[in-house]
């Protein structure tokens, strides 16, 4: 598929499209629930712009040790496990479900013996022809009285539905949308695990502080006590006092293993939730923990935002689809069916002549059905469809309604415990304060100890209300990143227009936007798929390259959808081609107007979309193995200029992509200019099967990206040549060696592990002067090396030698 424009979908916000084939298909069209239809304009909380970002949302607590924890319970949570094989049964049913489209093929052979008597079969029908019967004889045969043939045979069967009303397409949409929404189920548990991981976290956090403080409070408590009691015998005070005193420690000494019991139990949920046990908690938990908060604002947003970034709401408008679509299939059975089968094949007598070329046999059937009486059940199926349609849509209009209210209260819940938490904060100041001034006037005569003690009595108080108020704070700022789904950003600064027209003005004060340029590519000979990108925006590498090794590479751009990336490698996973699984992304998104994404899989199909409302000039371009396409461009030239150069060229893939760029820039480029840049290489089982990624290198920031790019390739070829040196060294070979080291500090003069491996190459072929040479260039790219040279077995020989020692600076 290769368009631009509106492509022949249904308007459905929220909801995964799934549109595979132009085709007749007798489901229902996309409607909304009253209460989606009717959503608020915007949330009643007073927000701040910003943009929305659903992967690694903890991050945004700013604690490396919670990060740590959130990664091991995504490496090794059983629930998460599960969930990952449920989408795998869903992708599975969706691929089975998918089958029906296309014709069952069969080998088959067999070998038949029939043994009948001559009045019977084949024997009576040439009994009633009058050609004779049993004991007859015509022309010298002699008709027996038993008939015995054996025939055997082989053949190719095949049988095919033609799916003229679109039973098995809309089934097959229906699966689709289930195993979508089965993804969508899964990121929705992925964040309620993740949510409950982080409020355990904070709950250790807290109850360990808590735990500390009441154990200060205590000796504080017993120090109060002591002088009490000293006070009491004197006469100082009465019995009740001293009572009052003593009831006070003791509370504090009760409540000190409820903490401790509370802190065991919080310690247990989350080796649960770590797939371990309690050592494992102790492992990964310094003892130490100082949890940062983070303040950024919350970003003003409207509710139907929900409808695509909530992974709950978008698994209930999946599920809408799924019963939609399975209603134009239950309306597909009532009406005839029309099917093909046959065979083709050979059969003989006799199983030395089976295999001659004369013994073939052909077999076509054409079957056209029509239900007539099936007993209401039929009807009943599309009742039934009809039925959970109307449920699925009142789970929807549940789903979104609950949504929106969740965010409300998020919303509400953060500012309040915001609040709380700086009256905590003020006190403790406050509370600090007294002590230090307790703590002078004690030291001047002016107070008793007795009068210290309070104040550092209320001060660890407050210090453990602060901490269940900090605690609070930050499950109040979980609740609304599990509200929204995701995380929040502040905005980029996005550069004046240079040379755009005006109708592309709105798109430039989008942050979200990527105007840029790309190029999808395939080397079919290594079976390599890559990507370069260059634009006038931070990191548009980051944004714009989803790739899976032997699968699928997939560009996306303009207004970019994040989810595109996912969503496209799994359903190309799932069996789809490119045009189809484009055709499901961009089909009911309500914003494809201003997307940009090409696709290309390892069999070197392709699909390209370039929405109408992106900023001009806009276009693509695919051809044989690759695809071109860009935005915000000076013109057309600059989408042929990547084709042109990627067709003549040959080499290397990364190599390839990386002219295709320069040439796109000499002929134009992104008319903003450059900022960034970025190339990546995927293939099947590199690095001994761990990885994919043959070349990833990204420049984000930089006056002129694409030369930078260049000098980055060329340091990642040299050090790629440096490691084939190595191993041409251990296999005896060092001229070959030496060739390459060669090569390499030529094509990344300014790498120092070159010169360094050149100098020992050099070193073993006798040649000291350019060994040293060498050695002189590394050290004034790199002046640490005088501290690792020493140390290196490759100049054991020479480390007494003058000219080493100045090298070195001794």
């Amino acid at each position: 598929m290769t368009r631009t424009g509106a492509p022949r979908v249904t308007k459905w916000p929220g909801a995964a499209p799934l549109l595979l084939f132009s085709a007749c298909s007798l489901a229902p069209g996309p409607s909304l629930p009253e209460p989606v239809a009717e959503m608020p304009e915007d949330f009643s909380a007073e927000l701040q712009p910003g943009t929305y970002e659903a992967l690694q949302w903890w991050t945004t607590f700013r604690d490396p040790v919670l990060d740590a924890v959130v990664d091991s319970v995504l490496a090794s949570n059983f629930d998460l496990a599960a969930g990952v094989a449920r989408v795998r049964q869903a992708r599975a049913r969706a691929s089975i479900a998918r089958a029906d489209l296309f014709p069952s093929v069969g080998a088959s052979g067999n070998v038949t013996d029939t043994d009948t008597p001559t009045d019977a079969g084949i024997g009576a029908q040439i009994q009633a022809l009058g050609l004779g019967g049993p004991g007859d004889s015509i022309a010298g045969f002699v008709f027996p009285d038993r008939i015995d043939l054996t025939t055997y045979a082989v053949s190719a069967d095949f049988a095919w539905e033609l799916d003229f009303w679109g039973r098995a397409r809309n089934d097959a949409r229906a699966a689709g949308s289930e195993y979508l929404a089965s993804e969508s189920d899964f990121h929705a548990a992925r964040i309620g695990i993740l949510a409950e991981t982080i409020t355990t976290y904070f709950d250790i956090v807290t109850l360990r502080r808590q735990t500390g403080l009441a154990r200060e409070t205590v000796e504080v408590l017993l120090e109060r006590e002591s002088l009490a009691s000293t006070s009491y015998d004197r006469g100082l005070i009465d019995s009740w006092t001293l009572s009052q005193v003593r009831q006070d420690l003791r509370n504090t000494q009760a409540g000190l293993p409820q903490l401790e019991t509370q802190l065991t139990s919080a310690e247990a949920r989350m080796a649960v939730l770590l797939g371990g046990y309690r050592e494992d908690v102790d492992a990964i938990l310094p003892d130490s923990l100082e949890p940062q908060l983070a303040a950024d604002p919350v970003p003003a947003g409207i509710p139907a935002d929900l409808l695509h970034q909530r992974p709950d709401v978008r698994a209930a408008g999946q599920r809408l689809d799924a019963a939609r679509y399975s209603i134009g299939a239950r309306r597909a059975q009532l009406l005839p069916s029309l099917s093909l089968s046959g065979s083709i094949g050979l059969a003989s007598a006799d199983a030395g002549e089976l295999f001659n070329a004369q013994q073939w046999f052909t077999n076509l059937i054409t079957n056209l059905t029509a239900p007539i009486f099936q007993a209401g059940r039929l009807r009943n199926n599309l009742a039934l469809a009809e039925g959970r349609f109307d449920e699925a849509a009142a789970a929807y209009g549940r789903t979104v309604v609950t949504a929106v209210n969740e965010v409300e209260t998020a919303l509400a819940g953060l500012e309040n415990e915001t609040r709380r938490h700086a009256f905590l904060a003020s006190q403790r100041e406050e509370a600090l304060a007294t002590m230090e001034l307790q703590s002078q006037r004690y030291e001047s005569g002016v107070v008793g100890y007795t009068d210290y003690l309070d104040a550092l009595r209320t001060l660890l108080n407050v210090e453990a209300a602060l901490a269940g108020a900090t605690r609070d704070l930050a499950l109040a700022r979980l609740a609304v990143h599990r509200a929204l789904g995701g995380a929040w950003a502040s905005p980029e600064t996005v550069p004046e227009p240079q040379m755009v027209p005006a109708s592309g003005a709105a798109n430039l004060l989008d942050p979200n936007y990527l105007g840029t340029y790309s190029i999808i590519g395939r080397d079919p000979a290594t079976g390599e798929l890559g990507m370069g990108v260059q634009s006038k925006a931070f990191g548009a590498g980051n944004r714009a390259m989803h790739a899976k090794g032997g699968l699928v590479i997939i560009a996306h751009q303009a207004a970019a959808n994040p989810m595109y990336g996912a969503i496209g490698i799994e359903l190309l996973q799932a069996g789809y081609s490119p045009e189809e699984a484009l055709e499901m992304m961009v089909g009911s998104d309500e914003g494809r107007d201003r997307r940009q994404v090409a696709i290309l899989d390892q069999q070197g199909r392709t699909a390209a979309w370039t929405g109408t409302g992106a900023s001009d000039w806009k276009g693509h371009r695919c051809g044989v193995d690759y695809c071109a396409q860009g935005n915000i461009l000076t013109g057309p030239e600059v989408v042929d200029a990547m084709a042109a150069s990627f067709e003549s060229s040959t080499g290397p893939l990364a190599e390839r992509l990386m002219d295709a760029l320069d040439a796109a820039q000499a002929a134009g480029g992104d008319a903003r200019g450059m900022q960034s840049g970025a190339i990546l290489v995927v293939a099947p089982r590199v690095n001994g099967g761990y990885s994919d990624r043959v070349v990833d290198i990204r420049v984000d920031d930089h006056d002129e990206p694409l030369a930078e790019l260049r000098r980055v390739l060329d340091m990642y070829r040299s050090g790629q040549m440096l490691r084939e040196a190595s191993r041409l060294r251990r296999d005896g070979d060092l001229e070959g060696a030496l060739a390459l080291a060669r090569d390499a500090s030529a094509r990344s003069p300014e790498n120092d592990n070159a010169w360094v491996t050149l100098a020992a190459l050099l070193l073993d072929s006798g040649r000291e002067e350019d060994a040293f040479d060498a050695l002189e260039r590394a050290v004034e790219l790199n002046p640490g090396r005088r501290r690792t040279l020493p140390e290196a077995d490759d100049f054991e020989r020479v480390r007494d030698d003058p000219r080493f020692l100045r090298l070195i600076g001794n």
